[in-house]
C-alpha cells in the first residue's frame, strides 16, 4: 500500500463520508497547509504542541455540528 499524507488521508475520508468531522493534528503546521486541509474540507486544524484542552474543544465542536446537522440546523 503507498503512502499517504495527512491530506490526502482527509481527501479519502470526505470523499467516503463527507459528513465526517476530520480534526487535522500536525507537527509540521504552516498558514499553507492549515489554509489546503480546511479547504479541502477539514473541521479544524490543531499544530503540535497542544494542550488537552485543545483536543476536547475540537472534540465538542464536532460532535456540536454533527448534532446540528442531524438536527437540520446549521452550525
Amino acid at each position: 500500500m503507498e503512502e499517504l499524507d495527512g491530506l490526502q488521508v482527509l481527501e479519502n475520508v470526505r470523499a467516503k463520508s463527507p459528513e465526517t468531522k476530520v480534526i487535522m493534528i500536525t507537527g509540521y503546521a504552516t498558514l499553507e497547509t492549515a489554509r489546503e486541509a480546511v479547504t479541502k474540507g477539514a473541521f479544524n486544524f490543531i499544530a503540535k504542541p497542544f494542550r488537552i484542552g485543545t483536543i476536547r474543544d475540537a472534540i465538542m465542536k464536532a460532535a456540536q455540528a454533527l448534532e446540528n446537522e442531524r438536527a437540520g440546523g446549521k452550525f
